[in-house]
């Protein structure tokens, strides 16, 4: 609705398409609610056409549908708009992560992993390296020796007969 400034003068309504619906008796107020708050929720996200937009079809659907169907329509609208969420907070990240053990599947041991951006490329680089089968481990002067196990190792990798 229209309001007053910092000096007292009067302001336009911030949302002037559902004010106008209220004003009018097209929607009530618990709709008009719904509708604002899901308006400042996409507006950091979205830009200003996108919120006319979405408040022109919610003030449609508010004065055509009841309160719940209007709220399940204003949260496709502002999933839609911030697709990705908002940023979760420092509280939230530590309480989400970590490494969580969930049944084996078909013999293989299945793990869903939790982390933050550098956490996940330390843990992607180690698991790479244990699970590559075309990575072996380097050679040391020992194992190159005449008559130590790595001798007996063709160059395909199988094992050979000793002296074949």
């Amino acid at each position: 609705m229209p309001r007053s400034g910092i000096a007292g003068l009067p302001e336009p309504a911030a949302r002037p398409e559902v004010a106008a619906a209220v004003a009018t008796g097209n929607i009530a107020s618990h709709a008009a609610t719904i509708i604002t708050m899901s308006l400042d929720r996409v507006r950091h996200t979205a830009g200003p056409e996108a919120v006319a937009g979405m408040e022109h079809a919610l003030t449609v659907t508010a004065a055509e549908n009841d309160h719940d169907f209007l709220a399940r329509v204003a949260k496709h609208w502002a999933d839609a708009l911030d697709q990705d969420g908002g940023e979760p907070s420092e509280e939230v990240l530590r309480q989400l992560q970590g490494a969580f053990v969930r049944k084996p599947r078909r013999g293989l041991h299945h793990l869903a992993i939790f982390a933050t951006t550098d956490q996940y490329e330390h843990l992607l680089t180690v698991i790479n390296v244990a699970t590559n089968p075309r990575v072996g481990r380097a050679a040391t002067p020992a194992d190159t020796a005449p008559g130590s196990a790595a001798d007996d190792w063709d160059r395909d990798g199988e094992r050979g007969r000793p002296g074949c």
